[in-house]
């Protein structure tokens, strides 16, 4: 049985971690890596691709909303790859966020030297994997100016692009019939685990509303259950694999900031876009808080000799005196 792994939301140094490990204890397993996300940082996000794409066995890849950025680069690279209609790519070259590439404090040579090590083997993946000519084509740019560091150059791809271009293998169609059924569906069993207060209109989905027409009454969970028990059964196990998603996304930030996340998870709601971007600044912020505060420890030993213990400073202190009472008595 294949390990499902989620790659939701930012990818950072605590996240990377996280998915190596799960990459690792699945050596002898498939995998199957459903994606919904926007990115984040380049060096993590490298070692996370590599590891991924030596894995030993099959890798799929189901992008269930956002293959933004480096994201994108785990479907280029898997085996086989799976979008619904309504997803997207954004494939750029590595990057970091602009206020740090511009400020040269933080684009020091070494990190640049490492951007531009990480951009050359991107590339290399982009070009064994996928139908250049035809991207180049439909995006109007060539791969020297995507991947130069000169600037940087969002190519926007949906679906059915990243399917012609050798992205993606296979296109889901969720039509918005589809999708209000699964909704309403979700909705039911949402309310049957957590109370009335999530119960919607059944109204809104056509098979509720033949049935409520013949009966001339209202659907309830009761109702459902009971003259339905096998579509309650599969409601209920969508409800309960969608509720899994969306508390397993929020905890992705767990590292970040554990409280917030709890409430996240408590308040119901789904997991959105501003949640997302808040965790993202302080994962990035936090990195970069880090990466200043190891340089400056490394300038400080650079500088001289290291700062004297206590014990140093009292017998220092002590022969001071030592010298000033022999200098008095001579």
């Amino acid at each position: 049985m294949a390990k499902e792994i989620l790659l939701y939301g930012g990818v950072y140094d605590f996240s990377a971690e996280r998915f190596i490990n799960q990459v690792e204890s699945a050596k002898s397993q498939d995998i199957t890596l459903r994606i919904n996300s926007d990115g984040g940082d380049p060096e993590s996000s490298y070692g996370m691709i590599a590891k991924f794409r030596d894995h030993p066995k099959k890798t799929l890849v189901k992008i269930d909303g956002k293959a933004h950025s480096t994201a994108l680069y785990f479907a280029i690279a898997a085996n086989e790859v799976e979008a619904l209609n309504v997803s997207t790519g954004v494939l750029h070259r590595a990057a970091y966020p602009e206020w740090v590439e511009r400020n040269s404090d933080l684009m020091t040579e070494s990190r640049v030297s490492v951007l531009k090590k990480i951009n050359d083997d991107l590339r290399s993946i982009v070009e064994s994997n996928v139908d250049v000519d035809k991207l180049e084509s439909i995006s109007g740019v060539s791969l020297d100016d995507l991947f130069s560091l000169e600037n940087r150059i969002d190519v926007r791809l949906s679906a059915e692009q990243m399917e012609s271009v050798g992205i993606v293998n296979t296109v889901k169609s969720l039509t918005p019939e589809i999708q209000s059924s699964i909704n309403s569906f979700i909705d039911i069993a949402i309310a049957a685990e957590y109370g009335e207060k999530h119960v919607v209109d059944a109204s809104k989905n056509d098979e509720f509303i033949k049935e409520n027409k013949k009966k001339n009454n209202k659907m309830t969970i009761e109702n459902l259950q009971a003259e339905h028990p096998a579509l309650y059964a599969q409601v209920v196990n969508v409800g309960v694999s969608q509720e899994k998603d969306r508390v397993e996304a929020i905890l992705a930030y767990s590292d970040i900031d554990m409280k917030a996340c709890k409430d996240a998870v408590y308040s119901g709601e789904p997991l959105s876009q501003k949640f997302m971007a808040e965790m993202n600044v302080k994962g990035m912020k936090a990195t970069v808080a880090k990466e200043i505060e190891e340089d400056s420890a490394e300038d400080v030993q650079e500088s001289g000799d290291p700062e004297k213990t206590k014990e140093e400073q009292s017998l220092e202190a002590f022969n001071a005196d030592l010298k000033k009472i022999q200098g008095k008595t001579k």
